[in-house]
């Protein structure tokens, strides 16, 4: 049996080797790191709006709900996402980040991004969880890499040094 479990897992790293190539997150059916940066590439950027967000206290999520069915909450949270880069210009499109927490939402103003980042909190709030938001124009530090760690800069700021979380941070 402990063979058999050893084998099924194996089997998931190399499926999840394999979706991660294709660009798309596993656990959450929107686009991962890589994918989001290559749809990026694609776009001019001078008019983008990110909505960088951390989803607070995953780990106690996974602990209590399980990491499959916090990945749903999470996954039905951030509709629409989407992985096909030509719809991407149409709608919002988030992406997984960093890690399993963090996300960024390419949006097309500021007040696409403002009122993103309210929404997706109001349905986490429905299922009982929050995120800590930073909204910013993509090119905000002059490359989407620079913003990026500077949202996540501020989010760590805001949690550490602040306690605070569930907020949206508008710069």
């Amino acid at each position: 049996m402990n063979n058999d479990i050893a084998q099924l897992q194996a089997r998931i790293v190399e499926l999840t080797a394999i979706v991660d190539r294709l660009r798309m997150s596993v656990w959450f059916g929107c686009l991962n790191r890589n994918g989001l940066n290559e749809a990026l590439k694609t776009l001019t950027l001078d008019t983008v709006w990110f909505d960088y967000f951390d989803v607070d206290n995953l780990r106690g999520m996974n602990d209590l709900y399980g990491k499959p069915r916090s990945s749903q909450m999470i996954a039905e949270c951030i509709q629409p996402r989407t992985t096909d880069v030509l719809a991407f210009a149409k709608q919002p499109t988030t992406g997984q980040w960093f890690s399993g927490d963090e996300f960024v939402t390419v949006c097309w103003s500021r007040q696409d991004a403002i009122g993103y980042a309210q929404r997706v909190q109001g349905l986490m709030h429905d299922h009982g969880f929050s995120a800590t938001h930073v909204v910013l124009p993509a090119l905000y530090k002059g490359t989407i890499s620079a913003t990026l760690e500077y949202a996540d800069a501020v989010i760590t700021y805001l949690k550490k040094k602040k306690d605070q979380r569930d907020c949206i941070v508008v710069i």
